[in-house]
């Protein structure tokens, strides 16, 4: 679906990053130009909400 894909997206790109930290603003940006055929970028909010919902690719929240 959808939203396995954009985490997937996600993972790639921090696999990409050597698995830095990005900040919500950064990722979402590079997530526009990875995702860039696809018609709306996703605002970092709704990111946010994304990524807490991931329970596969083990994405994790840190603090900055």
């Amino acid at each position: 679906g959808h939203k396995s894909s954009l985490l997937e997206t996600c993972f790639r790109i921090f696999l990409r990053g050597g698995n830095e930290p990005l900040d919500l603003d950064e990722l979402a940006t590079q997530l526009a130009k990875a995702r860039a055929s696809e018609i709306s970028p996703v605002p970092p909010e709704a990111l946010a909400r994304i990524l807490k919902s991931d329970s596969y690719y083990g994405l994790r929240e840190v603090p900055f």
